[in-house]
Formats: structure tokens, sequence, C-alpha cells
């Protein structure tokens, strides 16, 4: 078992810690997953999101190398900027998806999933031609991350006011050196502060002195949600398409480096299989990954995540339609514990 270096931090704010990727994390803490989905809807909340993999690429065929992997082309990637983009492998499977940040033109910040670190780096390895300049640090060990998140985010941390959505910057907070990127995962403004682990929990008693609310991994999964945003190994897998999840829009045909260009250009052709599609139950139940959805008495699809959602005040959820249908309004049911439970598809966005 990993422990991040604000564990002790998550110990005196009495936690509920549970395994996470191999990771033991702050589940929620005392005032519960409720107040906490508040805190950063209307104000500002603090996440330890150390348990996520940062990759530091370098070298002058950085640059090349990754791009065989990324569906973005980065060749108009300005310095100072991050992007949120999918790692595919050559067979054109989604590997991860992942912030990439561009540090100085050769060096660039990968930051993955938790579960996806090692295969990340492994591709990559794996399809470096001999002779290249390019290093790979696992960064993860040695350093942590914290997310700040919510609307009152700049008046917690004021250099985010001088910093552009999807930029990475170095600065100080208080004595501390850090690199904060204005990315997150909640739907809300904020950024994502990187520092050493030695000065992770000073900067976090510094937030929390601040009056920002810490908050863990359960309503961070109720954020993302809100906002249909997907998570590797529910939505996203080795086994689904770019297309089929709403992330077309994230790929550009100009990069031509691309190992599975032309698998991508062919699937984006191709008729799909299944759609992933938000939707909101219709009567007083939740939704659970794997619950089956139906039209009537036909299995149509299944649900990828499911979640009560204390701002709507309903269940919500992801999921994958197989038949075609996907308008937004179309009355569906999920079979929750042998009982058919009314639901219909909604538009991605909740809040």
């Amino acid at each position: 078992m990993l422990y991040t270096s604000l564990y002790k931090n998550h110990k005196n704010l009495d936690a509920k810690l549970v395994e996470f990727n191999g990771f033991m994390m702050p589940l929620n803490y005392k005032d519960g997953i409720v107040s906490e989905v508040i805190s950063v809807r209307k104000n500002v909340g603090m996440f330890d999101v150390s348990h996520m993999g940062r990759i530091i690429i370098g070298g002058k065929d950085s640059k090349k190398i990754i791009s065989k992997f990324l569906s973005i082309d980065l060749d108009d990637f300005d310095i100072g900027k991050s992007k949120y983009t999918i790692f595919l492998n050559k067979e054109c499977q989604i590997v991860d998806d992942l912030i990439i940040s561009n540090l100085d033109g050769n060096t660039f910040l990968l930051v993955v999933n938790a579960s996806n670190r090692s295969k990340v780096i492994k591709t990559i390895s794996s399809n470096i031609d001999y002779g290249s300049d390019i290093q790979i640090i696992d960064d993860t060990s040695i350093t942590s991350m914290i997310a700040v998140q919510g609307p009152k985010s700049s008046e917690i941390l004021p250099i985010l006011k001088t910093i552009d959505k999807y930029q990475i910057k170095k600065t100080f907070i208080d004595k501390y050196e850090v690199t904060i990127s204005t990315t997150g995962y909640t739907g809300e403004e904020g950024g994502e502060i990187i520092c050493s682990n030695a000065d992770a929990p000073h900067i976090w008693n510094l937030l929390y002195e601040k009056k920002v609310n810490p908050c863990g991994l359960g309503a961070r999964d109720v954020l993302r949600l809100e906002v249909s945003l997907p998570l590797y190994g529910n939505e996203l897998n080795l086994e689904t398409n770019p297309f089929e999840v709403n992330l077309g829009r994230f790929i550009d045909f100009s990069n031509k480096d691309l190992l599975s260009y032309e698998k991508l250009y062919s699937l984006s052709k191709k008729k799909l299989r299944k759609k992933l599609v938000s939707f909101k139950m219709t009567s007083k139940a939740i939704p659970r990954k794997d619950y089956k959805i139906y039209d009537r008495e036909k299995i149509i699809g299944f649900v990828t995540s499911g979640t009560f959602s204390s701002n709507l005040g309903l269940g919500i959820g992801l999921g994958f339609i197989c038949d075609g249908s996907t308008k937004i309004g179309r009355k569906i049911s999920i079979d929750i514990r042998g009982k058919t439970q009314s639901a219909e598809i909604a538009k991605r966005r909740f809040v």
C-alpha cells in the first residue's frame, strides 16, 4: 500500500480512508460528501490528487516520439500551455486520457491516471527509435499534487487571476516553490499545484487555514459526473474508441505522426457500436456501474457510472446506449436490484 505525503494531514482531519489504485486516499472528511460537493460548487475546496502520475518527457526528440500516441498536434502547442488529450497505442486503443503541458518546447509534463502510469511509460519506452534524444522521468513518488477547485479559487490563490485557462506556470505559495496549472476535474474554476513532498503538508495547512474545505474521492466522483467527465476504467478502457465516448473533438488529424492514424481515421467514418450518454433518474433511485439499461423489456445498454447528486436532488449517471438512439429526453429504464426504475437521457452538463 502506498501513502501520499498528505496522509498524516488526512488522519488529523478524521478522513475516512480507502484504498484507491494502490494508494490509501480520503473518501470523505467528517462533514461528509454532500458538504464537500457544495463547497466546490459554491465556494472552494481542495483535493489530494498525488496518486495521479506525473511523468516528465524531455530531450530534443521528445515531441516527435510522444506525438506517436497523442490525439492532438503538438506543432501548435505553445510553451506554458496545457491540453487535454487521449493517449492511443498503435492498435488505436485508449491507454489513458491525460493532461499534457509544454514546459519549455523540448520538455513535457504528462499528468496521467494512477492506474495507467506504468502502461504509458512502457508504451512510450517501447517505441523509441535507436539513437533518439529522449529522457523519461517518473516524478510521481517525489512530488505531490493538490487540486484547488471552485468559483472562489482565485481568492485563495490570486496567481490564478494572472493565468489563462489551460496554462502552467512556476510560482510560489508563501515561501514554497510550486508549479500550478489551471486545470481540474470538477467543471469549476481552479488550479492544480505540484510541489515537493516535503512542502505539500505545509501548503495543505496554509490552504486549510484560509478555510479551504478538504474534499475526498467521493465528492470528486459526484462533481465529475455532474459535468459528465469520463473516468478511465469506467467510461474509458481498451475496448472503447474516442468517438464512442464523445471525445472526437479532441482528435486532430493533422498529427500524421500518430501510430494509429489510419485506424483512427477509419473509425471516424464507421457507424458507432455504442454511444456514451448522460442520463438522470426520474424515479427515486441511484444508478451504479454495470446496471442494465432498458427500453421497455429490451436491453439497450449499460451504466458505466452513477451517483446521487445533492445539487440536483436526484440520481445521475453515464452509460452506453447500443441501439443508436441517443436523443436527449428519450425515456429509458434502469434495472436496479431487480426493480425497473425510470430515467431519461439528458444533456451532458447538469450544473
